[in-house]
């Protein structure tokens, strides 16, 4: 197997000596296949739907290749072992499919930075009760107006990364439960207003929220007293808004 899918690649022996691929001591299984080397050219075409092959493969990266705004392949999805799938920034396209949720021992999922058609829901994510890591950056996901009800569903959800994602301003915060798991929240570069139900849930119902990303928004007026109420908060970047006046008092333990 692994002669097979490395004669595919035509980079086989770069890829070994590089510790692209990685077999269990006890059964020889890959269980590791990192196809991102930044130094060497990305690779091209589509991924191989014999991955279905892997099946005892725990962690897949594939980002900063080329796959020429095809799918991602179903063969993903009958992974079951995956606990890190890294496709950031490799030219898929179309939809992101469901058929990832099957993923249900998916601890980090990287989706950013692909060319993906717009979602109208992301149910899917919901079945992925082990996922610690998500970033979504790029994905426009302005037709998704329970983003936040969908990530609340994540139990163990610490890291969440959204810049650029055309979020929705509105929505029904008192739907929203309150997240004890999240500490790093990147909403960055999606146009959020100072009227937006963002802030709402954040200085009424997040009490874990360590740092913080609010850049290149459309924020204004006075930076809010509200941020104070959010007493995990160690982090805050509000820079590129149209905020006015000084920083309260209330929030000098932050690094603006």
């Amino acid at each position: 197997m692994v002669i097979f899918i490395l004669g595919v690649l035509k980079k086989g022996k770069r890829l070994l000596q590089m510790g692209g691929v990685r077999c269990s001591n006890q059964t020889g299984h890959i269980i590791m296949l990192n196809l991102n080397f930044s130094n060497l050219e990305p690779l091209r075409g589509k991924l191989s739907p014999f991955l279905i092959d892997l099946q005892y493969l725990n962690y897949l990266d594939v980002q900063n290749n080329d796959f020429s705004q095809s799918q991602i392949p179903n063969s993903i999805s009958s992974l079951s072992n995956l606990t890190h799938l890294d496709l950031k920034s490799v030219n898929f396209g179309t939809n992101i499919p469901f058929h990832l949720g099957n993923l249900s021992s998916l601890q980090y999922l990287d989706l950013s930075w692909n060319n993906f058609n717009n979602p109208e829901n992301l149910e899917w994510l919901s079945q992925l009760s082990s996922l610690r890591y998500l970033d979504m950056s790029s994905v426009n996901l302005s037709k998704v107006n329970n983003w936040l009800q969908v990530v609340n569903k994540l139990p163990y959800l610490s890291s969440l990364h959204l810049e650029s994602c055309n979020l929705p301003s509105i929505f029904s915060v008192w739907l929203v439960n309150s997240s004890t798991s999240l500490h790093s929240l990147d909403l960055s570069d999606n146009s959020l207003t100072s009227s937006s139900s963002v802030l709402q849930w954040l200085f009424n119902f997040n009490t874990s929220v360590v740092k913080l990303d609010l850049r290149f928004n459309q924020f204004h007026g006075l930076i809010p007293d509200g941020f104070s109420k959010m007493k995990s908060l160690t982090h805050l970047f509000l820079d590129y808004n149209e905020f006015e006046g000084g920083i309260p008092k209330t929030l000098v333990v932050c690094v603006i």
